[in-house]
């Protein structure tokens, strides 16, 4: 299942890497566009743009929910690594639509679109840009611990581990599992 986990990951970036390319080339031709008709195209990206950003808010907070279930069903470190980097290019992803949301409200704004229809929007995606960052430092973290460099092997640690064993003073296998997929809240 790691494997659909990072097939969405991927997917859902591709998305909306190429929605925020798509969009971008929209504001690049914009300019061409007779200033008569631009605030009506500018008005309609922005609607459009903003609904995309909920969208990725949704996948950026329905991955790491996955992730963390996965995380305590256990999975290699292999998979936790590229899982891990998947997440951070979802995450980059996701902001990289807020701020083009936000750049096209903006010149909405200044083309003189309602104020009211500016201001709830962008307090949408200002909303929905707070959802992704309430998520990015759990997948911050799980960057970080899957880039760490592992420490050495510390003999008298394997040694006093040993000692416990020997004296019986370790978890059996069942309380150990039980221990990391214990949710944590």
């Amino acid at each position: 299942m790691p494997d659909l986990l990072q097939t969405l990951a991927d997917r859902n970036t591709a998305h909306l890497n190429d929605l925020t390319a798509a969009f971008e080339d929209e504001v690049r031709r914009l300019d061409a566009v007779p200033a008569s008709r631009r605030p009506g195209r500018v008005l309609a990206a922005a609607r459009s743009i903003g609904r995309g950003v909920a969208w990725a808010a949704d996948a950026a907070e329905g991955w790491a929910a996955d992730m963390e279930g996965w995380l305590r069903e256990g999975m290699n470190g292999n998979d936790f690594r590229v899982l891990s980097h998947s997440g951070t290019l979802l995450m980059r992803a996701c902001l990289a639509i807020a701020d083009l949301a936000e750049r096209l409200w903006e010149r909405a704004a200044e083309l003189g679109a309602a104020t009211d229809e500016v201001t709830a929007a962008r307090e949408a995606v200002a909303a929905a840009r707070g959802r992704m960052l309430a998520t990015r430092p759990r997948i911050d973290e799980w960057a970080r611990l899957a880039e760490r460099e592992w420490p050495e092997i510390d003999p008298a640690l394997i040694e006093k581990g040993a000692e416990q064993i020997r004296q019986g003073k370790f978890f059996t296998v069942e309380q150990a599992i039980d221990y990391v997929r214990r949710p944590r809240g």
